[in-house]
């Protein structure tokens, strides 16, 4: 059970319309563009984070802005563990490396 106020959005997309592209439109008229996982990102403060990431496939970036202590996300294996993202142009750097 979700504490009250949390807002939960599940969405689920179909490929209704796939081209040899990878682009598909969903069930709602969007456009969505398959995309290798691993040039996917997913910064967390969790392991859980860090695991959902590796379950996809995704690199993982673990942040030090939550309530989990260095070790804690360390022994989830995380690609990279950073203290925080203030310093953007290190982050950017990173990501495109």
């Amino acid at each position: 059970m979700l504490p009250i106020g949390w807002r939960v959005r599940v969405h689920h997309v179909l490929p209704l319309h796939l081209n040899h592209t990878g682009i598909f439109r969903g069930p709602h008229g969007h456009v969505h563009r398959r995309v290798a996982a691993d040039r996917v990102f997913v910064i967390g403060d969790t392991p859980h984070d860090i695991r959902c990431a590796q379950h996809i496939g995704a690199r993982a970036i673990a942040v030090m802005t939550g309530w989990n202590t260095r070790e804690e996300l360390e022994a989830s294996q995380p690609d990279v563990l950073l203290d925080d993202l203030s310093d953007l142009n290190a982050v950017i750097q990173m990501l495109e490396a």
